[in-house]
């Protein structure tokens, strides 16, 4: 657990939910939330709500951990924006991390800046037996974007509706968020942020993405259970 209580450091807004599953993918440990949480508290980890700050400046630093970059919530973050992401992950391999400009997401773009670049050529390095994994968003299940992909001879899993958790890119994505929210300093704008996200996605061990794919089976029979 000594891992998952330096993560809490560095992040103290870290769940147990969060913890217990970055626990699955790193460490391939399965535990149960409530045994997180006790070790959390053994270790006076406790959960706790982030002041609410502008962001941090080196001449307001004080001696103490509340005025830690981390424990800040910024009340504008990265400067007012935010980036869209897109990347494929399989086991052993992954495409480059795609940041796209924050207009609407039209089918034609996904088809031209996802698909085209990105997803075509990256089809024969699986091979035969390669299925395209995506979910049920608008520009996905579009009719050009459905036909472009027949016309490329990609074959697409079908996705239920309203289970974008079972995606193991959502996991991977969830990962992320953490790795650079506990950046010290944090990104100051979107700029920063758009360099931070690719630095922390390559730094994420191939072993790391492929734990997270080999848990979905037994993700999806707790699914299947509970419902």
């Amino acid at each position: 657990m000594l891992h998952i209580r330096e993560q809490k450091i560095l992040d103290p807004r870290l769940t147990a939910v969060q913890a217990r599953h970055e626990l699955e993918a790193v460490r391939g440990v399965t535990v149960s939330e409530l045994t997180v949480r006790r070790r959390f508290e053994e270790a006076g980890l406790g959960s706790f709500v982030p002041a609410k700050a502008p962001r941090l400046e080196v001449k307001n630093i004080r001696k103490g951990e509340r005025y830690i970059q981390t424990n800040f919530e910024t009340t504008v973050a990265y400067g007012g924006g935010s980036i869209m992401n897109w990347a494929g992950i399989c086991l052993g391999a992954r495409t480059d991390l795609l940041v796209i400009d924050r207009e609407s997401l039209t089918a034609d773009r996904y088809i031209r800046e996802v698909l085209e670049e990105n997803v075509v050529p990256f089809a024969p390095y699986i091979g035969d037996d390669f299925v395209f994994m995506q979910d049920n968003a608008r520009p996905h299940t579009a009719r050009v974007t459905q036909a472009y992909l027949n016309d490329m001879n990609i074959t697409v899993m079908d996705w239920p509706a309203r289970s974008p958790d079972m995606d193991p890119i959502e996991h991977v994505w969830d990962l992320l968020k953490r790795k650079v929210k506990s950046r010290i300093p944090a990104p100051a704008n979107v700029g920063e942020l758009r360099i931070s996200v690719v630095e922390e996605f390559w730094r994420l061990s191939q072993e790391t993405i492929d734990n997270i794919i080999l848990c979905m089976p037994r993700r999806v029979e707790t699914l299947i259970r509970a419902r």
